[in-house]
């Protein structure tokens, strides 16, 4: 028997794309639990505020397990990997990282936008500077 089938397995359930929509963020986490999930992920959190999350999550306890960095406003799919977007994309890796920290979710996905030939360097260097900023926010 593998080391996999001896552990137990958690399903995440995604809210952002089971079950329907719902404009009330109360409402998908009573229906997840309803479901039988004890964790979820919500790729964009940023619709609703952190005080919504904490009210909403104390009333269902449930385990976020993933957050995305946000799309952008224009129907992007994230800045990573996009030219002259620097701030764009460190604003959303502060913004993803504070959510994260505030609702104890242990990952965040990087959006990197437009995959594009030749914006790997940009996609690098992006990522190299929101590195060097969450290294010094790890310091005391």
């Amino acid at each position: 028997e593998s080391k996999a089938m001896k552990r137990n397995l958690n399903f995440a359930c995604n809210i952002g794309t089971m079950f329907g929509p719902s404009e009330s963020l109360m409402e998908r986490l009573q229906i997840v639990k309803r479901a039988g999930f004890e964790s979820i992920e919500m790729a964009f959190p940023y619709t609703w505020s952190l005080e919504q999350w904490k009210e909403a999550l104390l009333e269902n306890p449930l385990n976020i397990q993933l957050i995305n960095t946000p799309l952008g406003e224009k129907g992007e799919f994230g800045f990573a990997a996009t030219p002259n977007q620097r701030e764009t994309f460190l604003d959303g890796v502060r913004m993803g990282i504070k959510y994260c920290k505030a609702l104890k979710c242990p990952r965040l996905h990087i959006m990197a936008g437009s995959a594009k030939i030749g914006r790997e360097e940009v996609f690098i260097e992006n990522l190299l500077a929101a590195t060097a900023w969450a290294i010094q926010q790890l310091k005391f």
